[in-house]
């Protein structure tokens, strides 16, 4: 008879009178299975036939059933049981402490360690590694500190398990440079502690120091294990590092962990996220077995890249493999039909799930509000909304949102004084809506009363709510305002720097961007592309070649951030204000990696301005080798030799182009004649095609 059944079979009490009496040994075996089922009435049966044989006062016995009862959640019996314990040693102790600390109870757990040194017993590796687990559930580090003292001095500091621990609780407590110095002064790392240390990076945020981690990693010949490689993947999502990302790939791949749901999701994600849609879907199809939690992944990517018929087809294939959806599947295709506004596929969505039996919680609620809203049905919206018999401050946020992205301020603040009403109250996330609502509606009054309410409602320290008040009064013109904000914003993000930095930005004020961005560096924050782009955007207003090269290049070398759009073109914009278009073509010719099409397009339009024909054709150069038969290249190059009034080049490039419309599909015929007019090509002779030049002088340069 397997234990398990043993054990049921000797509890019930209409059957106790059948067994054979157990021994105390037997009882104590019975006792860890109640332990592991958790199961308080088997463990108080157990627990009485002790008493029976005066045996639950003994070390071993009073071991187990304290054991049982902290697994059972039972402290006050888990605490009597151990107070009749005689003889009480570091076991028995360490397993109290632990039991407190599962059951997040630190107070009880503390009282129990200090208790422990006044009894004379001393604390051993698993004791330490338990108070320290504890103390994750306060909210001072203070307390993890004095423990951290006491076990250097008990001569513990180079045992693996408890460092481990230690740089997990640090990382929890936002303590991440006592968890860096733990770590460093381990003198034998294993997986765990880098893991842990990988961990602690990506709870901050600090996504960086996570990917230069795995490398430090590599170089101690440290194999990554895959709840490493999850961190790592995370990362690598949010800073969209495919290199890393094909790299843990190609490992996980070796390693055959590519059948773990949890890394597989973490690639689906990560790829999705870097814009690799074909090698998402091509790890999807190598799945033999497709499990719930990579479809949903997978449906999210679809949605964040507005693929509703993709995650559609998916949805579809996930029932016919006789998978049950769950309430976060039935939220990502919502999304994916709310990011295409198929309002006829997110009706059908939201019938299939009235007949799911999946209850609408505020989480699906939200979801199918968002839905209607972007495909343009608020009415549709407010329906569920009104329909619901509790809603909560998330549901209220949600159709606040809506009318806020329908430019409906109105029926916005309507909404917000009803749900005052209603007795409702406002979270952070509320006020953060409606203050942008006052943004788009520039109403300083509004944003003002809205101040004033928060500051009644104690959230206006909130750093986010102290970013959108700036970012509302910097908006509404009142930059003074926004300033005194901000100063008074005691623990300040990359958010609430980028908002006060944007705001000085925009109105011009290129010195005091200078000064923040500098004081930012100081406080140890590392700046996000906005702020690179603020400063960017300071040094163009400014005519600072120099320093705007500068702050590009630190952009990719020193912040490993890749260049948006609007970095390019605040370089560019810098380089025509002072009309060194040249420069700026061997600006771009000198990056270390690729770059795209549209920075020298950028430029290229630039040079029609300062009718530069040096530099047009070195970036018309430049862009043919990234697609020769760019046709808009064509016509840009061609408006630069006509403000030059070079009509030879012009007559050449409209040459060119009529080549290119005869010989192209129907797309370059379109092109062609939206930007010439409209021209009957199929009854062109490219090779019998004249045209004066004097014609040319005579027509409009702009139109080409």
């Amino acid at each position: 008879m397997l234990p398990r059944q043993e054990a049921a079979l000797c509890m019930h009490t209409e059957t106790t009178k059948f067994c054979r009496s157990p021994g105390v040994e037997e009882i104590i075996r019975l006792l860890k299975v109640s332990a592991n089922d958790a199961d308080l009435e088997n463990t108080q049966r157990l627990h009485s036939w002790l008493v029976e044989l005066q045996h639950d006062a003994s070390l071993e016995a009073g071991s187990a059933l304290v054991h049982s009862y902290v697994r059972c959640a039972s402290i006050k019996n888990a605490w009597s049981t151990f107070y009749r314990v005689h003889k009480r040693d570091v076991i028995l102790w360490t397993t109290l402490i632990t039991g407190y600390g599962q059951l997040g109870i630190f107070p009880q757990a503390s009282a129990a360690f200090n208790r422990m040194h006044v009894e004379g017993e001393f604390p051993n590796h698993f004791t330490y590694a338990s108070i320290i687990k504890a103390s994750a559930n306060t909210s001072d580090d203070r307390t993890v500190k004095q423990i951290h003292a006491s076990l250097l001095e008990a001569g513990f500091a180079s045992d693996a398990t408890i460092s481990n621990t230690l740089i997990d609780v640090y990382g929890k407590l936002g303590d991440i440079e006592h968890a860096i110095l733990v770590f460093n002064s381990l003198p034998n790392k294993d997986v765990i502690s880098w893991s842990a240390m990988i961990s602690c990076f990506g709870k901050h945020e600090r996504w960086r120091d996570t990917i230069l981690l795995l490398s430090e990693m590599h170089q101690e010949n440290m194999q990554p294990s895959n709840y490493t490689f999850v961190s790592i993947l995370q990362a690598c999502a949010k800073l969209k590092d495919l290199e890393t990302c094909r790299c843990v790939h190609s490992q996980v791949a070796e390693k055959n962990w590519d059948t773990d749901v949890y890394l597989r999701s973490a690639l689906l994600d990560t790829y999705m996220k870097c814009g690799c849609i074909k090698d998402a879907e091509q790890v999807l199809n190598n799945v033999t077995c497709l499990d719930l939690m990579s479809i949903n992944a997978m449906i999210s990517g679809y949605a964040q890249h507005a693929l509703g018929d993709e995650a559609m087809m998916l949805f579809h294939k996930l029932q016919n493999e006789g998978l049950i959806s769950d309430r976060y599947t039935f939220a990502t295709i919502l999304k994916a039909c709310a990011s295409v506004a198929s309002t006829e596929e997110g009706t059908q969505i939201h019938v299939h799930l009235s007949a799911s039996g999946i209850e609408c919680d505020q989480f699906i609620t939200s979801t199918l509000i968002d839905m209607y809203v972007k495909c343009g049905k608020i009415s549709g919206a407010r329906k569920i909304f009104d329909d619901m018999l509790e809603r909560d401050v998330v549901l209220w946020n949600s159709i606040l949102v809506s009318y806020t992205q329908e430019g409906t301020c109105q029926n916005a603040f309507d909404l917000f004084h009803q749900m005052q009403v209603e007795g409702t109250f406002a979270d952070a996330c509320t006020f953060v809506i409606l203050l942008k609502a006052c943004i788009g509606a520039a109403a300083l009054v509004w944003g003002k009363q809205l101040h004033v309410h928060l500051v009644n409602t104690s959230l206006d320290p909130h750093i986010y709510v102290s970013s959108s008040l700036v970012d509302m009064y910097s908006k509404c013109g009142s930059l003074e305002d926004a300033r005194k904000i901000f100063d008074k914003t005691q623990k300040r993000d990359v958010v609430a720097w980028n908002a006060i930095i944007t705001a000085y930005a925009q109105q011009g004020h290129s010195k005091e961007v200078f000064v923040l961005f500098n004081s930012m560096e100081r406080e140890g924050l590392e700046p996000s592309a906005i702020t690179l782009g603020c400063v960017l955007s300071a040094c163009r207003h400014g005519g600072l070649v120099e320093d705007g090269c500068d702050y590009f290049s630190s952009l990719i070398s020193r912040y490993k951030i890749k260049p948006l759009a609007e970095h390019f073109g605040c370089i560019i914009d810098l380089f025509a204000r002072v009309g060194q278009l040249s420069e700026a073509v061997d600006f771009l010719s000198r990056l270390p990696f690729k770059t795209t099409i549209e920075p020298w397009m950028a430029l290229l339009a630039a040079c029609k301005v300062h009718s530069n024909v040096e530099a047009a054709e070195r970036a018309f150069k430049n862009i043919k080798c990234l697609e020769p038969d760019h046709i808009g290249a064509y016509i840009l190059l061609s408006n630069v030799y006509a403000a030059a009034k070079k009509w030879d080049a012009v007559h050449s490039i409209r040459f060119k182009l009529k080549m290119m419309a005869v010989q192209g599909d129907g797309e370059h015929r379109e092109l062609y004649e939206h930007a010439c007019g409209s021209v009957e090509i199929d009854s062109l002779n490219p090779l019998m095609f004249v045209e004066s030049t004097n014609e040319l002088k005579c027509m409009d340069s702009g139109r080409y």
